[in-house]
């Protein structure tokens, strides 16, 4: 399928919305020239960074997160693991939904209750960003012309 500028820009959006980490490199590279030439034009627009996570699958594309240059960037965070773990809670939060969590690490809603080892955390976390956490939820999902 073939993406406009502006449906490219809904969807990552809405990604961002969704899961609070971006849009993978992968879909830079498995998207083609078309997916590739309007990231590159949405972060000369400043309307996109890439982030360079340090983790690869393999294809260098792997280690790059491509987020709205504006609102939260998970990561920006020092400890982006426990952060992503937070963001995705806290939009699960707003969205009036369950918090699924990480089965192989063992972490879901309990996890971020009084007495959970996120606690004190998480609480730190929202209380640092929750200006950029709202511009995130925020966002319009309309290709500014």
């Amino acid at each position: 399928m073939s993406y406009t500028k502006e449906e490219f820009y809904k969807a990552f959006i809405e990604t961002q919305k969704l899961t609070g980490q971006g849009t993978s490199g992968i879909v830079k590279v498995a998207g083609g020239p078309t997916i590739a030439k309007i990231l590159d034009d949405l972060i000369e627009e400043g309307l996109c960074v890439a982030e360079n996570t340090g983790g690869s699958l393999g294809h260098p594309e792997s280690n790059i997160f491509y987020m709205p240059s504006k609102g939260y960037n998970v990561w920006r965070e020092e400890n982006s693991m426990a952060a992503l773990e937070c963001v995705r809670y806290y939009i699960a939060k707003q969205r009036g939904e369950k918090y699924s969590g990480d089965r192989f690490l063992k972490i879901d809603e309990s996890s971020f209750e009084e007495g959970g080892p996120f606690h004190e955390f998480y609480n730190n976390w929202l209380e640092r960003n929750r200006e950029e956490l709202d511009v995130m939820m925020n966002l319009s999902d309309v290709y500014p012309n």
